[in-house]
């Protein structure tokens, strides 16, 4: 099938005049042959070649110039040179498309002299087109040759019959980026706009990065949308289809080589012919434009990042939902960004659901992120609370109100337990909250009635003196009390103590009157405790309440003696430190 099938495609091509018939002029059918030819293993296609030579069939350069590119494909462009040698000797003079690729090989090869040497021949004769120049940007990209690319694109522009293609600019910016050349950048970008020419791929990845890295944060938003309403605008003016010059679908092919498929400018052919249709679908269209951008994930990052930066929500959220279109995910910077930006503006809904989403692919949230997030749900815990009481107050004997009420306060729960995890969750990976977080958690445990669950995790996570202050520690000891979760607000004071916390006087006065009116002999000792050890203020109103919770006739009979002498020496203690 191999032989049949290329012998069939090349009979069908005919000598052109004055070739002494050895060159030939490919025939429609010809494209057929080249994109078998280029299709096969570079030594499939060197051993179709020698068999075809051996039969004596004719084989056009045009043919054999895909051979070559076989060869620089799979890594081997000091075969082209030889190779190249060997094509005057079967008949075959070399044409454009097969000295481009000749060019190229050098060019990989970091021969810059003779390439240069062979490039101004092919200009001597007239030969070089936009290709040929494309061919040597991309060698000094390589070797950082970043006057002869200049020197090389001023040439081209004294060109009356080329004109610098996508790739071309792509090639000049990169090269530009990587040196730190910002006023060349900007000319070649000004004049892609003249042209009409949107910039894609890894030249606009390296001219939005150039300006996000200097804080040009507007204009790399500028830059983002000019590109895709760049790539809206060709896609809707382009028919779809390979072109219908053989050797300009060469050309093109010889063009993507010059750098990897993830780079180039120039997208499949066949997402030209997707915005046919879709001028009633902005949506769609907007898709396709994104595919024809090929921007790479940095991108879209650097373009979510100036948006968060410049505090435009809206342009951020469509950049990412852009990214998401084009399979590209965020990294941990932008995330975190995004989901600040919008707990900042009040979506908290969205900021919630890139929370979410940013754990559930394994990325790491940082301190502030933890803290925004937090901080809303016990906002949105505040806000079921105030539904909850209108509800209550409204429709007390209806049996509606009586099942609105009760879908409230799962919500309720439900978000506290979420924001109580995602608490144990921030301790666990060693963030230190910051007093908002533990201000909003207490307010929201203790309107909730979860003050245990957070005075538990308080316990247990924190080791070292904590940003929760004075007044947030005796508001929660106080919802703990209220809540009759006596032994918990204890263990919660004592703990507290150990890390340094200094509670106030009335936080102790009131945890003794509980535990005296809950004849709770021990607890109250152990406060006191606490008290001399810590050196808090006991003053007369201190002691009369220690002495009413130890000494009053409220104390119950049954107290073992040692606990009454204890209560005694205590008391002697503090009756001597007035």
């Amino acid at each position: 099938m191999r032989g049949s099938a290329s012998c069939f495609d090349i009979r069908r091509g005919r000598c052109c005049a004055g070739c002494n018939g050895h060159r030939l002029e490919p025939s429609p059918l010809a494209p057929y042959f080249v994109l078998y030819l280029a299709g096969l293993h570079c030594m499939e296609a060197k051993e179709l070649w020698q068999t075809l030579v051996a039969q004596r069939i004719p084989v056009s350069s045009y043919a054999l110039g895909y051979l070559l590119q076989a060869h620089l494909r799979a890594g081997e462009p000091e075969k082209v040179p030889i190779l190249f040698g060997l094509m005057a000797d079967h008949g075959c003079m070399p044409d454009r498309f097969a000295l481009n690729i000749l060019l190229n090989s050098l060019g990989q090869m970091g021969q810059a002299r003779e390439a240069f040497a062979l490039f101004r021949l092919m200009r001597e004769n007239h030969i070089a087109n936009n290709i040929t120049y494309n061919v040597l940007l991309s060698m000094c990209r390589r070797l950082g040759l970043v006057s002869g690319a200049l020197a090389l694109k001023a040439d081209m522009d004294r060109q009356p019959s080329i004109e610098p293609d996508p790739m071309t600019y792509l090639l000049l910016m990169t090269l530009l980026a990587s040196v730190d050349r910002p006023l060349e950048m900007q000319t070649l970008y000004q004049e892609m706009r003249t042209r009409k020419l949107p910039l894609t791929g890894s030249a606009l990845n390296a001219y939005i990065g150039f300006l996000y890295k200097r804080g040009k944060f507007e204009l790399v938003l500028s830059v983002y949308l000019d590109a895709i309403h760049g790539c809206m605008e060709i896609l809707q003016s382009t028919p779809s289809g390979v072109p219908a010059d053989p050797q300009a679908g060469a050309d093109d092919l010889t063009n993507h080589t010059l750098v990897p498929e993830e780079e180039s400018p120039c997208p499949d052919r066949h997402l030209s012919g997707l915005a046919c249709g879709l001028n009633q679908d902005p949506a769609a269209l907007r898709k396709a434009a994104l595919m024809h951008l090929n921007a790479p994930a940095d991108t879209f990052v650097h373009v979510v990042l100036a948006c968060t930066k410049s505090l435009l929500k809206a342009e951020a959220v469509q950049a990412y939902q852009d990214m998401q279109a084009c399979g590209h995910r965020l990294n941990n910077g932008g995330y975190n960004a995004l989901i600040e930006l919008c707990c900042r503006s009040g979506d908290i809904a969205r900021g919630l659901e890139l929370f979410t989403e940013m754990r559930r692919l394994g990325l790491e949230p940082n301190t502030t992120t933890y803290a925004l997030v937090i901080r809303d749900i016990a906002t949105l815990v505040a806000d079921v609370q105030r539904q909850l009481s209108r509800v209550t107050c409204s429709s007390m004997d209806s049996a509606s109100g009586s099942i609105d009420s009760q879908v409230l306060q799962e919500r309720a729960h439900l978000l506290i337990r979420q924001a109580l995890q995602f608490f144990a969750d921030m301790r666990s990976r060693s963030h230190a909250p910051s007093r908002m977080v533990y201000k909003a958690l207490v307010q929201a445990c203790a309107a909730t009635g979860q003050a245990k669950n957070l005075a538990e995790l308080l316990i247990a996570h924190e080791t070292t003196p904590s940003s929760i202050e004075q007044l947030v520690a005796a508001e929660l000891v106080d919802s703990l009390l209220n809540q009759r979760h006596i032994e918990t607000a204890l263990r919660f004071v004592e703990h507290m103590a150990v890390l340094g916390l200094r509670l106030s006087v009335i936080t102790c006065r009131t945890l003794i009157d509980t535990l005296g009116r809950a004849k709770d002999a021990n607890g109250v000792m152990r406060i006191c405790s606490l008290m001399l050890k810590h050196g808090i203020e006991i003053n007369h109103i201190t002691l009369r309440i220690i002495e009413r919770a130890l000494m009053h006739h409220d104390l119950p009979q049954h107290v073992p003696s040692h606990v009454e002498e204890r209560a005694k020496i205590l008391l002697q203690r503090l009756r001597a430190g007035q």
